[in-house]
């Protein structure tokens, strides 16, 4: 059973302080998840218009080590996932300002009502050719 929110859930509707346009352009450089933390803490709590972030890319799918592929029909694959625990407190704080697609509650909500539906569990970090490798061979070199 998931922890209930580690963080105190913040208001999605807070009063936002004007920014003046004159003030800057942000160029983040990598679309990974660093570049899109940045931005969500630029426009909440720098007060930045999401049109004055530019976020750069040089390869052809955004996303860094959490790119990710596939269809429901054949499965997805997420290079860099990770399970979101209750240990995630800086995660956990800026997913409770960002509002859920149909806009009821907020991502760390919606995170962990997910979590309450499923048990989780990985016995693995590493998978090859289908079977579990509890001590694989490393290189040394």
């Amino acid at each position: 059973m998931q922890n209930s929110d580690p963080t105190p859930e913040r208001s999605l509707t807070a009063e936002v302080d004007s920014y003046d346009a004159e003030d800057g352009k942000f160029y983040l450089v990598g679309g990974g998840i660093a570049s899109l933390a940045a931005a969500a803490f630029l426009i909440r709590d720098g007060h930045v218009r999401g049109c004055d972030i530019t976020i750069l890319e040089a390869l052809d799918k955004p996303g860094g080590s959490l790119d990710g592929s596939g269809s429901a029909e054949s499965g997805y694959v997420v290079r860099g996932g990770r399970m979101l625990e209750s240990k995630y407190l800086c995660t956990y704080d800026l997913f409770s300002s960002i509002p859920a697609l149909d806009g009821s509650k907020s991502v760390t909500q919606e995170i962990f009502e997910w979590n309450e539906t499923i048990s989780t569990s990985s016995r693995s970090r590493l998978v090859r050719n289908g079977k579990r490798e509890d001590t694989p061979a490393y290189a040394v070199g």
